[in-house]
């Protein structure tokens, strides 16, 4: 909802918070009636203090395409509302990207909205519809993808749409986005994680069994010399490593700590990870990292009360 706190506008009776909260609440009449009463030419001077969203803005993420329309179509002064930033440079095509607002997203695109704008910290619309699963969310990657959106552009962080989409688990989305970018499933991220490590660490099997074959290297590892199987032990299951692991993942393998799977899992509290690496003696049970930290130490230091206890079932050292 609009907070009291917006900018007041000299020569102006109404308030910005009076009309952007009816657009917000989307009740067409009620924002007609406000137009006529106080003969609003430019809705754009309506800006909430703090975001600086318009009424734009917040008709767009509440999703009342009947506003949209209207402050497209018969209350704007050229075609350049459609593009109105706030003060992030968030335009309305984010905001219908991010809420997964299909319709409204399809509709700015034909009323000339920028399809790769750029909001703060480097994010195209694009990457923000990447953020959810659903399948609302997928038609408004589609959309985008088929509007020419470049899903090869990163973020501040490095981070790509694909990265994103691997974040979420969207199968079909993940599946998409290779296939309008095949290359990058192997870009990694300014830490050094490409797709693999990001579906691996949120413990995403279907993305995994997709993109492992496709990947150069399936281990890979990241700037603190993570693979994506040691990656895994942070999932809160073993679902990721199994999935690795039938793909030939290395697990024989440490970060530039020399912790293992079994170091990651014990402090992460993964219980499941733990027991799947002990049963199977995969590991070590009292390998040391770089700090001469075994698992049952780095669980005690995490408080991982539960791993402990397993470790005890074990006979592991003191």
């Amino acid at each position: 909802m609009i907070m009291a706190k917006t900018r007041e506008l000299p020569g102006h009776n109404l308030s910005p918070g009076e009309f952007l909260l009816v657009c917000q609440k989307g009740n067409l009449e009620i924002v007609k009636a406000l137009v006529a009463k106080h003969n609003i030419q430019d809705w754009t001077i309506y800006q909430h203090a703090v975001s600086g969203d318009t009424a734009l803005h917040l008709a767009v993420q509440a999703g009342h395409m009947n506003v949209v329309r209207y402050l497209c179509e018969e209350l704007s002064l050229s075609q350049s509302g459609v593009n109105v930033t706030n003060k992030d440079m968030k335009r309305p095509i984010h905001g219908a990207a991010q809420f997964s607002r299909v319709h409204i997203l399809e509709y700015l695109i034909q009323k000339g909205a920028i399809v790769d704008a750029l909001k703060r910290a480097d994010w195209t619309p694009l990457m923000l519809a990447c953020t959810k699963d659903s399948q609302e969310a997928y038609d408004c990657v589609v959309t985008l993808l088929r509007a020419s959106a470049d899903p090869t552009l990163r973020n501040k962080d490095g981070w790509n749409s694909l990265h994103l989409a691997c974040r979420s688990g969207n199968i079909q989305m993940i599946e998409l986005l290779v296939t309008y970018s095949p290359n990058s499933i192997d870009i990694k991220t300014n830490n050094g994680r490409n797709s693999l490590h990001i579906a691996a660490f949120h413990g995403h099997g279907k993305a995994i069994d997709f993109l492992g074959p496709k990947c150069k290297d399936l281990n890979a590892r990241d700037s603190t010399g993570c693979t994506p199987l040691l990656s895994s032990a942070c999932s809160g299951d073993c679902v990721a490593m199994k999935h690795l692991l039938n793909l030939g993942a290395e697990y024989l393998v440490h970060d530039n700590r020399k912790q293992n799977a079994l170091h990651i899992a014990a402090q992460a509290g993964n219980i499941p990870m733990v027991e799947y690496i002990l049963e199977r003696k995969l590991l070590d049970i009292d390998s040391k990292d770089v700090y001469d930290k075994t698992p049952l130490n780095l669980a005690r230091i995490n408080n991982q009360d539960c791993i402990i206890e397993i470790f005890r079932n074990y006979n592991a050292d003191k």
